[in-house]
């Protein structure tokens, strides 16, 4: 059962074929196995989820099938960490809207997922939980800050994982596992209230074992409020349309970081696949962004979280945030960095963003859709940052591995990780971006690749 998607495991609870407690019992015995290996995996409510699971509600979508979340959301019932010594004592007591509709879609919440602190690297690892290790490779990270749900999904935990993307956080971990991660268009969905990352950053979806089941849950959490800013897509209305799309492949990036050679070749196939299936695929190239310039912006959005977050660590510790060893290396260095912010920090950010629109977004003025690697970085070891977590120093690093996927974040575009390869022996994502509001073209395309070319579970770690 651990090899099945979602949809697959409510049909066979829907037919009485197997029961909620069943599944969530196969759930638990995989991560029970996995995750001396693997420690993916916080703050767990197993005997909790075995108790829900047999009042499960089989007129739900999903009908108490098993489901985990990154711990960087309130989930009443767990205790909230954000992967930090400072926010263990966190009890949520209230969910906000999204899980509230994925609660009422009927999954069974089994676990949170490990997340690097406050959500703030690529690589998922922290003081308190440890580091999760990639399932088809235990000396890779599976990537940040949603690894620990990427993990989840890729060994067969759990079919689904709620996930968040701050700049890749849900691309990035996707590419690196194997499993298809969307990230809707902002404000799409329904809130998954403040939690410390500047909203204009923040994307809440999952990552999944099909792309069936990020529809689904798309259309169970979409904002379906008077004050909406899109109509509502249903799942069926995310389906395979078959209609031509001109798709422009895009090779460079804005930190013109040098592109692995296993990665070059699996975008380029992509692209050859898109055209096999009746698409358009014509070769673009940026010009004119200053990537330096640009990065150093959207440092600053996540910079100007830092005063606050400091502040709410020293109140509740009494001692300076240098000083109380809560924090991790890294995340103090960005509570340093935070005091040179220059003066109007964000303002002067959002003037640039907009000064960049035009040249990073030109593309789709000539198509449909951008496609793109995830990251020019194959999945690399736990160590890939200085171990004293100094931003100064692992500041390029991190903004060569972004550069694709941040644009979209800022500019609050649909974008999606897809599976498109396996060579050599690790999985490599295929990026594909839309114009804000047209996830249901992300959505079309998506099915057609994974129908042309299905990806492998990673089920032998």
């Amino acid at each position: 059962m651990n090899n099945l998607d979602l949809t697959a495991q409510a049909a066979l609870l829907k037919a009485g074929d197997v029961s909620a407690r069943e599944l969530v019992e196969a759930s638990i015995a995989r991560a029970q196995a996995l995750e001396p290996k693997l420690n993916a995996l916080t703050t767990r409510r197993f005997e909790q989820a075995l108790v829900a699971a047999e009042n499960a509600d089989l007129e739900t979508p999903f009908a108490g099938a098993p489901f985990m979340h990154k711990d960087l959301i309130d989930v009443p019932g767990f205790a909230r960490s954000d992967g930090a010594h400072a926010a263990l004592h966190q009890q949520p007591e209230r969910a906000p809207p999204l899980i509230g509709a994925l609660q009422k879609a009927g999954l069974t919440f089994l676990s949170a997922t490990n997340t690097p602190e406050f959500a703030s690297l690529p690589v998922t690892a922290n003081q308190t939980f440890g580091a999760t290790a990639n399932p088809w490779d235990i000396s890779k990270t599976p990537a940040g800050s949603s690894g620990g749900s990427a993990t989840a999904v890729a060994a067969g935990y759990v079919a689904a994982a709620h996930a968040t993307d701050g700049a890749g956080s849900i691309r990035m971990p996707s590419s690196f596992c194997g499993t298809f991660g969307f990230k809707p268009t902002r404000e799409r969905l329904l809130s998954g209230e403040a939690d410390g990352t500047h909203p204009l950053l923040k994307h809440h979806h999952a990552i999944t074992r099909s792309v069936r089941d990020s529809a689904w849950l798309f259309e169970l959490t979409q904002d379906r409020s008077a004050q909406a800013k899109y109509p509502p897509l249903s799942a069926q209305q995310l389906s395979p349309q078959n209609r031509p799309l001109k798709i422009g492949l895009m090779l460079d990036n804005i930190q013109q970081a040098e592109v692995a050679p296993p990665i070059r070749q699996a975008i380029e196939e992509t692209a050859k696949r898109c055209a096999d299936l009746g698409h358009e695929v014509i070769d673009l190239s940026l010009a004119g962004v200053d990537g330096q310039g640009f990065w150093a912006h959207v440092e600053n959005m996540f910079l100007v979280r830092m005063p606050f977050l400091v502040a709410a660590i020293e109140q509740a510790t009494g001692a300076s945030f240098e000083d109380n060893q809560l924090l991790s290396p890294f995340t103090t260095s960005m509570g340093v960095a935070s005091r040179d912010l220059p003066d109007q920090a964000e303002a002067k950010a959002m003037a640039a963003f907009e000064q960049h629109r035009p040249s990073l977004l030109a593309g789709f003025e000539s198509v449909d859709v951008l496609l793109t690697p995830v990251t020019p970085n194959m999945p690399f070891g736990h160590d890939v940052l200085t171990p004293q977590g100094n931003l100064a120093a692992d500041g390029q690093k991190i903004a060569d591995m972004m550069s694709y996927m941040a644009a979209a974040n800022v500019y609050g575009l649909p974008a999606m990780s897809i599976p498109c390869s396996t060579s050599p022996g690790l999985p490599i994502g295929a990026h594909f971006i839309a114009a804000q509001g047209r996830d249901d073209i992300l959505f079309e395309l998506a099915y057609a690749l994974e129908e042309a070319a299905p990806w492998p579970v990673q089920l032998t770690v």
